[in-house]
């Protein structure tokens, strides 16, 4: 059986980046976000653990998980939530392509409503990173309600 402990499914791991995805949002902090990026990256492994090079193996009870695998792969977002977890799980690894920084405090068009102003905002390439979040959960969400 694969899984960790009582994480054995894809839904299982969907659940915790439910859980971690609504605890950055009300705790952002390096820490949750270190722990939501690489659930976030990996639950599209669970989903399709045959990787990209199997899709044409797919069953037709399988297609949709060998589709969503193939759109996150392609997807700008992900590729994002990708770089910053390797650049979690390994040190030292980081692409120049996505820039990562740190701010604190309320900025013009990065601060949202509810934020509090004396957050710190986590930024790649200038972007306030719970944007990439918001997208890629949101396909996951959206393969979860069909599923």
């Amino acid at each position: 059986m694969g899984g960790f402990f009582e994480l054995t499914s894809a839904r299982d791991l969907h659940k915790k980046c439910l859980h971690e995805f609504e605890e950055f949002h009300n705790h952002p902090s390096h820490y949750n976000l270190f722990n939501l990026v690489t659930s976030v990256a990996h639950l599209r492994e669970w989903i399709w653990p045959k990787g990209h090079k199997r899709y044409g193996e797919a069953l037709e009870s399988e297609a949709t998980a060998a589709r969503l695998h193939n759109e996150l792969h392609k997807n700008g977002s992900y590729k994002i939530i990708l770089n910053l977890c390797n650049s979690a799980k390994h040190y030292g690894v980081s692409s120049e392509d996505y820039r990562q920084e740190v701010t604190e405090g309320a900025q013009c068009g990065v601060a949202r409503c509810g934020d509090r102003l004396g957050q710190d905002y986590f930024l790649v390439n200038g972007q306030d990173v719970r944007f990439h979040l918001n997208e890629v959960m949101s396909i996951y969400n959206a393969y979860f309600r069909e599923d």
